[in-house]
């Protein structure tokens, strides 16, 4: 089974709800026959991080990462 790594990044008002913003850092893995636990962090939040994250169960309704469309995003420098 797998979940998603996250940090509540910042607070926002949708119609006047307050909400969190949610930025995805990595996954947490759960094998289902051993039940061992593995975690792959991609990155970590900068701003006011404590070392605390949160791991949340992946949902078929939820963004496949923190821009809400399911791309990448990926940064297009050679190095």
């Amino acid at each position: 089974m797998k979940y998603d790594i996250k940090f509540p990044a910042r607070k926002y008002q949708d119609k006047g709800v307050e909400k969190t913003f949610w930025t995805t850092h990595g996954n947490l893995w759960v094998d289902d026959l051993t039940k061992k636990m593995t975690i792959q962090l991609d990155s970590l939040p900068l701003k006011e991080f404590t070392g605390k994250l949160w791991v949340f169960e992946l949902s078929e309704f939820a963004p496949k990462n923190q821009f809400g469309d399911g791309s990448s995003h990926d940064d297009d420098i050679q190095f």
